[in-house]
């Protein structure tokens, strides 16, 4: 669906791109744009478009994905000022409330769930997330379902804060998070 850089240009490139999807999907609703329109809107080739992705949904997929990996950077360059799982999830929503207006353009076009999908397949194809959050004492099958439903559930919070006009502050969200979090 897309291709995965190397090269800064090419990272910067397609990540030009996903913006401009980003910005487009605010004022267009996502079903009605075109690659055509996506390219005319950011004065690019339709050639330079599909170096990078295999269609639009390809580079809505790769918005997601490319967030979710800022936010896994976020974490890990920060694991070790966080004294518990509360600053760690007061980060989570923070992060995510300075990225409403991804949350915006998915919601206006009803396109959370997508955001729920590629959380899940992010997370289940890293390794290294999985090993965050499930117990090590799990077999796999269990660190499996348990990551599942963890980010399922975490996700379904930003979710319904983000519909709630985040009536809540990160922390107090990241409070709640915390007390449904098993132990």
């Amino acid at each position: 669906m897309y291709k995965e850089c190397v090269s800064k240009h090419a990272i910067a490139r397609q990540r030009e791109i996903e913006q401009g999807l980003l910005k487009y999907m605010t004022y267009k609703p996502y079903e009605n744009i075109t690659v055509i329109d996506l390219c005319q809107q950011l004065s690019i080739p339709r050639k330079a478009f599909y170096r990078y992705f295999s269609n639009k949904d390809g580079a809505l997929y790769a918005l997601i994905d490319h967030t979710m990996l800022e936010l896994l950077d976020m974490y890990l360059k920060n694991k070790s000022r966080y004294a518990d799982n509360q600053e760690i999830m007061t980060s989570f929503f923070n992060f995510w409330l300075e990225r409403q207006s991804l949350l915006n353009a998915l919601d206006s076009n009803n396109l959370s769930g997508v955001l729920l999908q590629r959380a899940i397949s992010f997370t289940m194809n890293n390794d290294d997330v999985v090993k965050l959050i499930a117990p090590p004492q799990e077999t796999e099958r269990a660190k499996k379902y348990i990551t599942i439903f963890l980010i399922s559930g975490i996700f379904s919070l930003v979710i319904q804060w983000h519909h709630n006009h985040f009536d809540k502050l990160p922390r107090q969200m990241a409070k709640l998070a915390v007390d449904l979090l098993p132990q």
